[in-house]
């Protein structure tokens, strides 16, 4: 049923992936899909990254990438999933917008996106996962 899920992740939201690794490996059992893992760097001012950046380097957009890459790689080895049959996409933009963007690119089937846990009398998803739940032309499953 599923050929190609993309998960988005936020490597500053490690409690959400440890929710979304047993459900992506469940379906990839099953299914046997290309997983698709896109994280977004938010696309801000030149002057907003140097805060990012705890060097001296000179900072660009090859330097964040790169360093981006590096953590996505620590979060996907976490994945028991076979290497050839996974994805890394590092992309900047406004994550709704990027989200959208590369699951019409890779022509995914589903999005499996973390939705930050509100207090427990809500309801409400957060912003980034309402977003994708009201814009995606795909199925969503959100995990909280």
């Amino acid at each position: 049923m599923y050929k190609n899920i993309l998960v988005p992740i936020d490597i500053d939201e490690d409690n959400l992936m440890n929710k979304a690794i047993p459900l992506v490996e469940d379906i990839a059992k099953n299914e046997d899909p290309y997983v698709h893992f896109l994280y977004v760097l938010p696309k801000l001012p030149q002057s907003s990254y140097y805060r990012l950046v705890m060097s001296g380097d000179q900072l660009d957009q090859g330097c964040l990438k790169t360093s981006a890459k590096k953590e996505l790689k620590k979060i996907i080895e976490r994945f028991d999933l076979p290497e050839d049959r996974m994805q890394t996409h590092i992309c900047i933009g406004t994550p709704r917008d990027v989200i959208l963007q590369v699951a019409d690119e890779v022509n995914a089937d589903l999005i499996v996106i973390g939705s930050r846990n509100p207090e427990d009398d809500s309801y409400y998803l957060g912003s980034t996962a309402a977003d994708i739940t009201r814009y995606a032309k795909r199925s969503v499953m959100v995990v909280r």
